[in-house]
């Protein structure tokens, strides 16, 4: 018997399927005998997406009204730096300290400093490290003194107390000293050219023996004179008689010679348009591998002999060109200048 009926209930599924697939038959000859495949739909799950970590801002926010009375949000300008830090090295006992500048004055930050018609100089965060003093605290005075390095003339001193400004402070900080508004002259009436010169910040402690000086050298690069927007240029600054030829003076800006660099030609020309494109014939170079030919300090001057026969017979005129490794010239980067001695 339960033999029978397990026969019978196959029979019954065997019958049910038999008849699903007839169904499915008559649908597909009802389409024009071609099967549809439909795909099978799943449920759209949508990701939440996790919203960026933004840090809070550390400027303060203020509340504040626009012209139409709306209420909005006014961000703060950004406060500019109160000095710039210049690279003046020192030597000093107890003290420690810092030569510092205006913002935007410099027209660059490179070794040495270069400045405009416009120059200020200040010390900043000096104190007298064998106290906690701070602020200036434990300083007795500071003397500064800025000397023209091609004349080895003082142009400008100052003694500062209280207010550490290189020049006279009417207070509220540190003053701007411009110089194409006082007649091209420093302070004291010396006149400001183009050129290089040396801060030099003697500072003293309320203890006698606690001092530091500072000397920081910078390049003038004066309006007038056509030199800020070069990186750079050489000048002659004099030209004397010598038994071998003429002994020259040269200036440059922005750049040391070095020989195997950046360095100067000198030589002669009949007019200063002839020798505006160069040597036509014998030059001499600075540096040379004749240590006895020239002669260079820091401060960016050079003394070169230029010997007759690299003058010439025809020389009216002595010239200076700023050069490339390879010789090539940079134009417009020197002079040239009558031979009146």
């Amino acid at each position: 018997m339960k033999s029978g009926r397990i026969v019978a209930c196959a029979l019954v599924v065997v019958l049910a399927l038999l008849t699903f697939a007839l169904l499915q038959t008559s649908q597909v000859v009802a389409q024009g005998g071609r099967a549809t495949a439909t795909p099978a739909r799943l449920p759209t799950r949508t990701a939440t997406p996790t919203p960026p970590v933004t840090p809070t801002p550390t400027v303060t926010v203020t509340a504040t009204t626009t012209a139409t009375g709306t209420p909005g949000l006014l961000l703060p300008t950004p406060t500019p730096p109160a000095f710039v830090l210049l690279p003046a090295p020192s030597v000093k006992n107890q003290l420690a300290g810092d030569i510092v500048t205006a913002p935007g004055l410099l027209l660059s930050g490179a070794w040495p400093s270069v400045f405009g018609d416009r120059v200020a100089f200040a010390m900043a965060n000096l104190r007298d490290t064998s106290t906690n003093a701070t602020g200036g605290a434990g300083i007795y005075q500071v003397t500064f003194t800025i000397i023209d390095t091609l004349t080895g003339e003082a142009v400008h001193s100052h003694v500062a107390k209280g207010s550490l400004c290189a020049f006279q402070a009417t207070g509220g900080g540190c003053p701007v000293f411009d110089l194409a508004a006082n007649n091209d002259k420093w302070p004291q009436g010396a006149a400001a050219h183009s050129g290089h010169y040396l801060l030099i910040a003697f500072a003293e402690g309320a203890v006698s023996d606690h001092k530091g000086t500072w000397t920081l050298p910078f390049e003038l690069r004066r309006a007038r004179d056509g030199l800020q927007k070069l990186d750079g240029a050489a000048r002659i600054v004099d030209i004397a008689r010598d038994p071998g030829g003429a002994l020259v003076t040269v200036e440059t800006f922005g750049f040391a010679p070095l020989a195997a660099g950046t360095h100067l030609h000198l030589y002669g020309a009949a007019s200063a348009q002839a020798g505006a494109q160069g040597p036509s014939g014998t030059f001499v170079e600075f540096p040379s591998d004749r240590a006895d030919m020239n002669v260079g300090d820091w401060s960016g001057n050079v003394r070169v002999l230029v010997p007759a026969a690299a003058l010439g017979d025809a020389a009216r005129v002595l010239c200076v060109a700023v050069a490339h490794p390879d010789h090539t010239l940079l134009p417009g980067r020197g002079e040239c200048l009558a031979l009146d001695y």
